[in-house]
């Protein structure tokens, strides 16, 4: 109860224990630099959501010795419409946790491996997820020592289960025949990737009228993101978001803004920038 971002969450106490100070932003939040970037992998750029910088930084992280692990999401393999948070700890497994994931999540169920296991981890996590986890570091001294980066992703809303359960049957699959989903890849906006058991693939376009023109309705919000007052992840360390401007929207391979909140952040775009992980350029 203490920790559940649903029943309150303080911006302005959580901002002065992370950023010693109120954002000079109201819509932005505390930040040092706002950029434009990608995996300069162009395998990770091309099969991720927009332009693969969570996950590059993540294998940066990892290689460096920075983290030990990540928590992340990825499908389950034996139940495909199913999300599994876990926490990664090899290149493998932090690749397998690539793209969105357009269905809620209980990444708080990860944390528990975090506790019982000692080292250094990141955590990738809409705001409401990044929101409860900041309130069980306040309560847990355990957990704000071992989370050493937050990753936001910027998020509008999560569609319910139901969305993906009705997408496939607009597209006359059945729930048993899938084998795998992945929600976003292939390029920038990308679409959806439907595996069957025989082997076979459906893809739907990021634009079709089945995929964003159909479970992104208000239809299929949960109550709960109705009452979001916070899109940007502004207690992360780095807010990431696909690239919505018209001069990046010819970028078919993918690219991500996003904006470093504190020193946390800033030193890692930095050095994974030196070490030519990734390309980023400021944006004002």
């Amino acid at each position: 109860y203490k920790v559940c971002p649903g029943y309150s969450i303080n911006f302005k106490q959580h901002n002065l224990q992370i950023f010693d100070k109120d954002p000079e932003n109201a819509l932005i939040g505390n930040y040092r630099n706002c950029y434009a970037g990608f995996s300069t992998d162009y395998e990770i750029r091309y099969n991720s959501s927009s332009g693969g910088l969570v996950t590059q930084l993540l294998l940066f992280a990892l290689r460096k010795g920075i983290i030990d692990g990540a928590l992340v999401t990825r499908m389950k393999k034996d139940k495909p419409l199913e999300p599994e948070p876990f926490i990664a700890r090899t290149r493998e497994e932090i690749i397998s946790a690539s793209k969105s994931k357009y269905c809620p999540v209980p990444a708080n169920i990860a944390i528990k491996e975090i506790l019982e296991k000692e080292g250094k981890y990141a955590v990738v996590g809409l705001p409401c997820q990044i929101h409860g986890i900041r309130k069980a570091e306040e309560v847990n001294s355990k957990l704000r020592k071992r989370i050493t980066i937050h990753f936001g992703l910027v998020c509008n809303h999560t569609p319910t289960f139901h969305a993906t359960e009705y997408l496939l049957y607009r597209l006359g699959i059945p729930k048993d025949k899938v084998a795998g989903i992945d929600y976003r890849g292939k390029g920038w906006p990308g679409g959806m990737t439907i595996r069957l058991k025989d082997n076979s693939c459906n893809y739907v376009h990021h634009f079709a009228s089945e995929y964003w023109g159909l479970i992104f309705l208000k239809f299929f919000w949960p109550w709960r993101c109705s009452l979001c007052d916070d899109k940007i992840n502004e207690l992360s360390d780095i807010s990431f978001m696909d690239a919505w401007l018209p001069k990046y929207l010819t970028d078919k391979a993918g690219r991500s803004f996003v904006v470093s909140r504190n020193t946390v952040g800033e030193n890692l775009l930095h050095k994974a920038s030196l070490e030519g992980e990734i390309e980023v350029n400021n944006v004002t």
